[in-house]
């Protein structure tokens, strides 16, 4: 399963697109921070791109998971941040926090109204959170065909597709070489930016 973050902002700003927000940050220096959900994921580097895209100068805000990260944005005691899709969709479809653009490659059909990086020039702020199956290298081959079979069958199964989705996960299909092949391209990704904030597993 996989699903986009989306950046969000306290109803506070007066930002309502992506070139406003930029605007409004470089207006108000150190006024601006951005929350991740914690430090060393997805969340924290797609701030550290935003930055770096944008020009902008704020400080990072770790947090200690989804819940306390959306809960102080949905407070107002940070401004702004990746969130996850799922803590976020009802906080924004109550009016708490807005939604500026998600991660996806194509417009979430959770937050239909919501543009793409993508569609906004910075296709660089693209990715996902996905949870997948992985087996040892060394695992027989007939046993990873197996598992593999047996995750596809699931997956197609409409209940558990239907518990997903209410959750806002979106259910790929991607298995064997193709699942690989983003893996080694995420990595790539996200190796360039562990190594430009200076992350390391420690933190």
């Amino acid at each position: 399963m996989a699903a986009p973050l989306v950046l969000v902002t306290h109803p506070s700003v007066p930002a309502r697109t992506l070139p406003e927000l930029a605007q409004w940050v470089a207006a108000n220096p150190g006024k601006a921070s951005y929350a991740s959900f914690s430090p060393g994921t997805p969340s924290h580097f797609l701030g550290f791109q935003l930055n770096e895209k944008l020009k902008l100068d704020m400080v990072h805000v770790p947090y200690k998971g989804s819940a306390p990260q959306v809960n102080d944005l949905v407070g107002g005691q940070v401004l702004l941040g990746f969130t996850q899709l799922q803590t976020a969709v009802p906080h924004i479809q109550a009016g708490k926090l807005h939604a500026i653009a998600v991660t996806s490659a194509a417009r979430s059909r959770f937050l239909p109204e919501v543009p793409t990086f993508t569609e906004l020039g910075q296709p660089e702020l693209t990715t996902s959170i996905w949870f997948g199956l992985l087996a040892p290298s060394a695992t027989p081959a007939p046993l990873v065909q197996a598992i593999t079979a047996a995750a596809v069958k699931a997956q197609a199964d409409p209940a558990l597709r239907a518990r997903l989705e209410a959750q806002n996960f979106d259910v790929p299909s991607e298995s064997g070489s193709a699942f690989a092949a983003a893996i080694a391209a995420e990595s790539a990704q996200w190796a360039r930016l562990v190594k430009a904030t200076g992350f390391n597993a420690n933190d």
